[in-house]
């Protein structure tokens, strides 16, 4: 008796998803941090690193894309965009002009007030003092220092005592921002402060790794 053939149709592989980083000139501390999320479900590029203002960021993130021929429609791609408040009121209106400008191509503003250590110090603390970026630093290296026996640097990758306590860090800014709500002020502005959105990209690609 012959055996019938059977013949199994192979399901197409899933494309990765691809999540477009942008960041403030040569800065490497946003870079260093979001090397360490990998996986086989998307990639992280960095197209931007010759421009520190936010309207800049915003328009290479703009062209790269479309040079790329990157969809954000499809593939679950996403391309976000990370700067600093700092402290100086000029910014403002950079913020808004960059909103416009992202709004209108799909590109999520993530914010941190008054910079990115802010990000870093909600893994071990919750805290509404408005600081500068130097009394930043210097809380943080309340909990760094004792950790690294030195003390914290811009540029320094320190993701691996992070890792852990990425829950709580998720938390925290997430009270920071309620907090800062709560308070009438505007997230997108200099005035948030503290406050930092960078718990958003974080549980995205969270979610993303959950994906089978």
């Amino acid at each position: 008796m012959t055996r019938a053939l059977t013949t199994h149709t192979r399901k197409p592989r899933k494309r990765r998803s691809i999540i477009l980083i942008g960041l403030e000139g040569k800065n490497q501390t946003e870079k260093n941090y979001f090397r360490n999320y990998k996986s086989t479900n998307y990639t992280i590029s960095f197209p931007t690193d010759e421009y520190t203002d936010p309207v800049g960021i915003i328009n290479k993130l703009n062209n790269y894309a479309k040079q790329k021929e990157i969809d954000i429609n499809e593939d679950n791609n996403k391309i976000y965009c990370i700067f600093d408040t700092d402290t100086d009121k000029i910014k403002n209106k950079q913020i808004k002009e960059a909103m416009k400008i992202a709004k209108k191509n799909g590109i999520e503003i993530i914010l941190s007030n008054p910079c990115f250590e802010d990000w870093f110090l909600c893994h071990f603390k919750y805290s509404t003092r408005e600081l500068n970026n130097k009394e930043i630093i210097k809380e943080l290296n309340k909990f760094i220092k004792p950790i690294l026996n030195t003390e914290y640097e811009k540029n320094l990758d320190i993701y691996n005592i992070l890792k852990d306590k990425t829950d709580i860090a998720i938390n925290n800014a997430k009270k920071q921002c309620k907090h800062q709500n709560n308070l009438k002020k505007d997230l997108y502005s200099v005035e948030a402060n503290p406050s930092t959105m960078v718990y958003n990209i974080v549980e995205d690609l969270i979610n993303r790794d959950k994906e089978k």
